[in-house]
Parts: C-alpha cells; structure tokens; sequence
C-alpha cells in the first residue's frame, strides 16, 4: 500500500498535504461506487426473484380462475425476469472491475452495504441526487428491497436515466410517448421475426397485418396453449428441480421419451449447437458492415432501456386488466415466517450462503 502512494505521489504535481488528500478522496469515491454497485445488484436480484415463473401462477387473476392472457403474462413475465438477471449479472461485472481498481491502489477490497435510512430501513446514498424533472432533490436516493411494482420498475428507469433525461422527467407525457414509441418498435420487431423465414413477401405482409392486429378479448381463447403448458411445460419445469445432476436428469427425459421423440429432440440439439457454434466463430472481433445497426442493439442491451421496456409492458398488462376490473401483479406474495420454525432457520442461513458467493472475488482480488 506504501509504495502505491508514492507512485501515486511521484506523479503528482500537487503539495504532499493535497496528494494525500486526492488519494483519500479517491479512495472514498471507489468505495462509495462500491456501496451503490453492491446494493443495485442486490435489488435487481431480489426483483427478478419475486417474479412469478411458473404457468400456473398465472392461471388466476383477481377473482377469476380463468385468466385468458396467461400464455402471454407467463412469456412476458418470463422474459422480465430474463432481462433484469442481465442487468443484475452486469451489475456484477461492475462491482468487480472497481474492486479491482481499489486493489490497484493498494486498498483492500470493499463489500460492504450503505447505511439504512433511519425511518424507512431501505439503503440509503446522501450523495446520489437523482431527480424527476424540475422537482429538487436535496435528501439522497433510496434503494428498497420490495418485490416488482409499476413504482418499483420506474425507480430502475430513474437509478438508470441519464441527467438529461431526469432534466426533461423521465415519467413526463413526452418521454413516455417515446417510450410508446420503442414498445411498438420491440413488439413488431417480435412480430417479424417469428416471419424471417417467410420468403413470399405478400404472405409476409398479409401475416404481418393479422399478427399485429389485437382481436377483442373475447376472441383470445387458449386452450391449446393450455394444454401446452400442463402436458409439456409444467413437467419439465417440475424436473428441473429434481435434486440429481443434470446428466442423471437428462437419462430421465430420454426415458420417458419415445424413440422418434428422441430423434427429433437430437436433430433439434445438434442444430442449436451448430448455430452457437457459428455465433462464436462469426461474430469475434469482426466488425459489423451496418454500423448504426450495432449502434441499435447496444442502445437495445442498456440498463435503461431494458427497465423502461419492462415498464411499458407492466402498464399494458395493468390496462388491460382494469377494462375487466381486475388487478395484475407479476410478483409473487410474501411468505409470512412468524410462527413456521423450518422457514425462519431457512431465511437466517441463506444470507450466509449468499455472502459466501464472494468469497471466491474476495480471494482473488487479495
């Protein structure tokens, strides 16, 4: 730690009292990021976990039993709980490459959480003054561990915002209407893409116009997809949690598949393996011909981006559920523990287990 001071000094231009001084500030800076960088991947995971999963946890909605949107509720959901992983998994990646600066100024690693705010629990960054609009913000940002909400997904967009776009109000009528905007945009590049493979471009264009037209609820019926999820789906979701290996449980579905089940289950891998191998070799270190389509697809892949589409989907579903008056919720409802034993012993051991994840960085950073 000595000798990355004076390196740090020997570089410097300032007085020895000033340089001692920058390098603490620095110091504190990076272990500040680390506190926001710990408690933002905290969030997201705990979000992503409190997302239904399961096709059968969307098979009732409000008072109904009869929930005619839970083939596309269950994909929807589906996909953000895939999303939010992604920017929690980043939000890793994050985490490490500061730690990493911290050990190359000679400090120890930092994992540490910010302090709680003293009347709400939640964490708590003074320094953090994210804003919505005109409207000042002069008391810091919270972090909550809540489950997913429509609040809770607007307070990612706002973690996420650039200063610009807190300036202009990220919830505000004009940023929601581009927002709007690259819903539509997200749905009808969906809609092409399951017609790639449509060579004949009228077809295309017929098949287009009828995937991208909504029937009247009562024209929605899904019973084949139904069908689907209990003979297929559900098995397979409750296999996957069978406590053997994943060779073992591989044995299992060759087993209970027929032989020509079999056959198309191989010819359906190996092509899968072939197309990532291909994506491998293709796409390392090549450049792309249509620059301002990589351009696209990173915007697509942002923090940002990824949350403010989660939102437009939320707010579509509640929609669509309150012309029904009925409410939709895509979280999952809390446990209560107080008087089961088993759950409480369970829920005092997991955060040993969690925190043991960082063992193996801790280790490899020291």
């Amino acid at each position: 730690m000595d000798n990355d001071r004076k390196r740090f000094a020997k570089d410097s231009l300032l007085p020895p009292k000033q340089q001692n001084e920058s390098y603490q500030l620095l110091v504190k800076l990076y272990q500040e990021t680390c506190h926001l960088e710990h408690c933002l991947l905290n969030s997201y995971l705990y979000r992503a976990c409190s997302i239904k999963s399961a096709p059968g946890e969307f098979e009732k909605i409000g008072d109904s039993d009869n929930n005619i949107r839970a083939g596309i509720q269950f994909e929807r959901a589906r996909e953000w709980k895939q999303s939010i992983l992604m920017v929690a998994h980043a939000e890793m990646i994050h985490l490490h490459y500061v730690q990493c600066m911290l050990c190359a100024l000679g400090e120890l690693p930092c994992f540490t959480l910010p302090d709680r705010h003293p009347t709400t629990g939640n964490w708590f960054i003074p320094n953090w003054r994210a804003h919505v609009g005109e409207k000042p913000n002069n008391e810091g940002v919270q972090v909550p561990i809540e489950p997913l909400s429509p609040e809770c997904i607007q307070h990612f967009v706002l973690y996420e915002s650039t200063d610009a776009l807190q300036d202009q109000d990220p919830f505000g009528p004009k940023i929601m209407v581009l927002f709007k905007q690259l819903f539509d945009f997200e749905v009808n590049l969906n809609i092409e893409s399951t017609l790639l493979n449509v060579d004949d471009e009228q077809v295309r264009a017929k098949l287009f116009v009828a995937l991208g037209a909504l029937p009247p609820v009562e024209e929605l019926h899904f019973a084949s997809i139904t069908d689907f999820y209990l003979q297929a789906v559900a098995p397979l979701y409750r296999q996957g949690f069978l406590p053997v290996g994943p060779i073992y449980r591989i044995s299992l579905l060759k087993l209970s598949m027929k032989e020509k089940d079999l056959r198309i289950s191989k010819n359906v891998l190996n092509f899968y393996l072939r197309c990532c191998m291909e994506e491998k070799t293709s796409k390392r270190d090549a450049p792309t011909k249509y620059q301002w389509l990589a351009d696209c697809e990173q915007f697509r892949q942002s923090h940002l981006y990824r949350f403010a589409m989660i939102m437009m989907g939320m707010k579509q579903e509640m929609d669509l559920a309150n012309v029904v008056n009925v409410k939709f919720d895509a979280y999952r409802q809390l446990v209560k523990i107080d008087h089961n034993v088993t759950l409480k012993d369970l829920t005092a051991q997991i955060p040993y287990y969690f925190n043991a994840c960082y063992l193996v960085m801790i280790m490899w950073l020291s």
